[in-house]
């Protein structure tokens, strides 16, 4: 059987609030529930904070055609950071992270270019060799596995690099001697 989508997503303290509300807005587009129950729906699986701001709001308010923007502008008001904050934090995310020993190459290169895609977001980006390099450099290499992935690189580019590293330490970890 199909899955109808009549349930909404998941907002708790594991999910950024940014990201709810990105994926609610995929449920939104794929669910049958008639436009006029969704806010309640979505106030109904609420929980903690959200659903305290959201049980604050009039029923008959939220079961209209604009029932979800009242819900959003009310959540918004109290969980939506200030765009300077979604962007520091996303430099800081990407910025400070490092490759641990116990992480697979893969892993760490994924983890990496997700990070960065969410700094893009804020128009935070890095000239190609930079993002090359700062791919290497987090990567937690000794000296001769980064002069290796160096020599690997055909071109001075994030692609090269990342395909570089990939065929070097494969899904294991480079320490792993």
């Amino acid at each position: 059987m199909a899955n109808s989508y009549k349930v909404p997503p998941k907002f708790d303290d594991k999910t950024s609030y940014e990201s709810w509300k990105n994926e609610l807005e995929m449920w939104r587009l794929v669910t049958d529930l008639d436009k006029k129950k969704q806010a309640l729906a979505v106030s109904l699986s609420l929980s903690g904070k959200a659903r305290q701001t959201a049980l604050e709001l009039k029923a008959e308010d939220l079961n209209k055609d604009t029932g979800m923007a009242t819900l959003i502008g009310a959540l918004d008001s109290v969980f939506l950071k200030e765009a300077k904050d979604c962007a520091y934090e996303a430099y800081k995310n990407f910025d400070s992270f490092r490759k641990l020993d116990t992480v697979k190459m893969s892993d760490y290169i994924i983890e990496f270019e997700q990070r960065y895609n969410k700094s893009r977001k804020h128009d935070m980006t890095l000239p190609d060799a930079v993002l090359a390099f700062k791919l290497l450099d987090n990567a937690n290499l000794s000296s001769k596995e980064r002069q290796l992935a160096l020599t690997a690189c055909t071109d001075l580019t994030f692609s090269d690099m990342k395909s570089a590293m990939k065929r070097i330490f494969g899904d294991s970890s480079p320490n792993d001697g």
